[in-house]
Parts: structure tokens; C-alpha cells; sequence
């Protein structure tokens, strides 16, 4: 089958932590971004079953924002509540997830990488960029201190966006028939603003295909 995405509607806010909720199907990859003004901050994701592992923290030292990634494969079935800690009182985060159905339930996470810039044309990883196997998926969120409005990336599936008064996050992913090397999700931008780019690639099942129509439901490891 062909791999999919389907989305966790976001969560944002000021509290010490934050949950989002999904039922998510048996053998699925789950892929959480999470993202802090408090540049300390030793962000962490648990839903009580599943195990994640971290692969990014990035933090963008012109606006003290930091950013995560996390990935659990072959996840349990049922209605799953992914809680992210560590924001403290003041400070101010965002909560992306996103579960990829028809992932390979071994080794699904493949590579990940960053990207953390001040321009209008931005990438969500750096000049190397990610490899993506054949029927595979790279999934991304680019981190901004300012509302970023105009955000194109070409060939990219946009998501839900999540806001508080000074982090903005909006999510991004691509399926990719043919598999690539060296992508980057290069984007473009209305107005320059400080920005942090993650995105992760996730290996399809064997066998499995593209889809371009993405399901919608409303450690840090180098290369």
C-alpha cells in the first residue's frame, strides 16, 4: 500500500505542557515536532505506550527559539494522547504530530537534518539536505518569532499551522515516488523573518507506493 500522512491538529499555548490527541493505526510511524521560546528548555514527548526517540534540538540564538523532533515506530493502535513537557510557565511552544501510515515497521526513520536562517528564501534542512528512499515521505516544520505569511514550498502538502504570540510553526510534507537525495523543502517567503527549519525522512513498507493525497483529520541522530 501507499504510504500517507494523516495530521494531529496541532497544539499551542503557554502552559508547562501541552497534548495532542489521534487514533492512530497499528504498525504506523508517528512523527512529533515541538518547538519553545525558552531556549533552555529540555523539551520531551511520552504518550504512555510508544517509545520516541529524539533526532533533533536546534535552537535559533537570534530569537531563543528551540526546536525538536521526535519519531516512534510501529506504534499501538487506538486513541493516542501525545503530551510535550518542559516549556515552564512563561514561556511559549508549539505541538506538531503526524502519523505515517504504510511506514516500514522496522526502521522506518531514515535521516534527518536542520536548517536555521534570516532570509526570505528559506530550507527546512541545510546544503547536504536528506535522503528519501523510494515511496518514501519527508516531513517538515519551519519555526519562525513572527507570523511568516506567504509560505510556498514547492511540491509540498501544506499543513496545519500552530501560533502563539511570538513562536509560529507550519508544517510541510512531500511524498516521494522516486525517492531523493539532498532535499532541503526549499521555500520562499513574503517577509524575512528568523526562522528554523526541521525535516525528517520516513522509509515506506515494502512494496509500498506514493500518494500525493494526505489523510486530514481536521538522538539526536545525524546523517
Amino acid at each position: 500500500m501507499a504510504i500517507t500522512v494523516s495530521e494531529f491538529t496541532p497544539a499551542s499555548g503557554t502552559s508547562a505542557s501541552m497534548q495532542v490527541t489521534k487514533s492512530v493505526t497499528a504498525g504506523s510511524t508517528i512523527v512529533v515536532f515541538g518547538c519553545s521560546t525558552e531556549a533552555a528548555a529540555a523539551l520531551s514527548v511520552s504518550d504512555g505506550t510508544n517509545t520516541y526517540t529524539e533526532r533533533e534540538a536546534q535552537t535559533h540564538g537570534s530569537s531563543s527559539i528551540k526546536s525538536f523532533v521526535w519519531t516512534a515506530p510501529n506504534v499501538a493502535s487506538g486513541s493516542t494522547s501525545i503530551t510535550m513537557t518542559g516549556l515552564g510557565g512563561v514561556y511559549q511552544g508549539t505541538l506538531h504530530a503526524f502519523e505515517i501510515l504504510d511506514a516500514d515497521t522496522t526502521t522506518p526513520y531514515e535521516e534527518s537534518d536542520y536548517s536555521i536562517q534570516s532570509v526570505t528564501g528559506v530550507y527546512f534542512a541545510q546544503a547536504a539536505g536528506i535522503t528519501i528512499s523510494a515511496g518514501g515521505v519527508a516531513v517538515g516544520v519551519l519555526t519562525a518569532d513572527r507570523d511568516i505569511v506567504g509560505l510556498s514550498v514547492s511540491g509540498y502538502t501544506s499543513g496545519t499551522s500552530a501560533n502563539t504570540a511570538s513562536v509560529y510553526t507550519y508544517s510541510r510534507w512531500q511524498i516521494f515516488a522516486g525517492g531523493a537525495s539532498g532535499e532541503r523543502a526549499a521555500g520562499t517567503l513574503t517577509s524575512n523573518g528568523h526562522t528554523t527549519g526541521m525535516l525528517v525522512a520516513i522509509k515506506a513498507a515494502a512494496g509500498g507506493g506514493s500518494s500525493t493525497t494526505p489523510l486530514m483529520t481536521q538522538h539526536f541522530h545525524r546523517r
